[in-house]
């Protein structure tokens, strides 16, 4: 079976900060989450952290 990869255009400034955090030998976390009350569990400890936060839909 084959597949081909894509990147949603809302992506890109996603994609963009990872890669430049990275080089910049930062860390990366993503999160995948299936609602809204997961979505805000997820970002309140980065929020209180001062942490860059970056959303795609």
């Amino acid at each position: 079976m084959a597949g081909g990869v894509t990147l949603r255009p809302d992506h890109t400034p996603y994609v963009a900060k990872a890669r430049s955090a990275l080089r910049e030998g930062k860390y990366v976390l993503t999160v995948h989450a299936s609602s809204s009350e997961q979505l805000k569990e997820a970002t309140t400890v980065p929020k209180n952290r001062n942490v860059q936060l970056v959303r795609t839909i």
